[in-house]
């Protein structure tokens, strides 16, 4: 039995820790302070402050996360969901098989 428990925890160990590397660890974006999931990957630039990262995970699961990380979305036009820290405004468009981020700061400012 003593063999089976440890086989049990090592499994355990396992996939939590893919989780966590899958899904919870953030990296950060080339828009400096804002995270993005570690599997993400930039696919396009489109200028200094916006770009498009392939992403295969969840990005309902991503918004969620932006939210634990202190990102309080602010509004919504469509599909593209406005985030808001510390005065720095970000919105993310979500698409399948990725995501857009553009920093939204000296636009959204009077």
């Amino acid at each position: 039995m003593q063999k089976k428990q440890k086989e049990t925890i090592a499994i355990i160990s396992f996939i939590i820790l893919s989780f966590a590397f899958i899904f919870g660890i953030p990296k950060p974006s080339e828009i400096s302070k804002f995270p993005v999931p570690i599997t993400a990957k930039v696919e396009k630039v489109y200028s200094e402050d916006s770009f498009d990262y392939r992403y295969l995970g969840s990005n309902q699961f991503y918004m969620l996360r932006l939210r634990l990380y202190g990102w309080k979305q602010i509004d919504q036009m469509g599909a593209v969901y406005f985030f808001e820290k510390n005065g720095d405004v970000v919105s993310v468009l979500p698409y399948q098989n990725g995501f857009n981020i553009t920093a939204e700061s000296s636009i959204m400012q009077p």
